[in-house]
This record gives structure tokens, sequence and C-alpha cells, in this order.
């Protein structure tokens, strides 16, 4: 019963903040951010973008290497499998 008490409370006084600012002239303030134009406009974002893609290239050969030895593997067991 205290419980539920309690979360009444906190609901009235969440619900109430609106009405209490908006009383004191001051409404609810929002903004757009246009976080792609920010990023794009970042200092040293050049730089890390091309450490970014050196090092993505590295690992992508390392995965066609992995994907490829996976499929050889795969073609000798069902070669194996089918005798």
């Amino acid at each position: 019963m205290r419980l539920s008490t309690v979360a009444c409370r906190a609901v009235l006084a969440v619900a109430a903040f609106p009405l209490l600012a908006e009383a004191q002239g001051t409404g609810p303030k929002m903004a757009y951010v246009n976080t792609q134009a920010l990023l794009a406009s970042a200092p040293g974002r050049a730089e890390a973008e091309a450490a970014f893609e050196k090092e993505m290239t590295g690992l992508r050969s390392q995965v066609q290497k992995l994907s490829d030895s996976l499929t050889a593997l795969q073609e000798a067991f069902t070669k194996e499998e089918g005798t």
C-alpha cells in the first residue's frame, strides 16, 4: 500500500512539472541537431575516415580468405560424404 502511494505521488509530480514550467513562463524547449552536418565538419574527420578505411581493407581481405577456406572445406566434406 505504501509503495503505491509513493508511486502515485511520483507520477503526479512528473505530470505537474510541465504545468509548473508553463506557469513560470518558460515552456518546454526543443531543438533539432543535424548530427550528419556536425560529423561532416568535425576536425580530423578525413584522417579518421582514412585510417578506418585502411584498417577495414585488411579486415575485408582476411574475411574473404576465411570465407574461401570455409567454402573449400565445405565442398571437400560434401565430396567425401557422397562416397
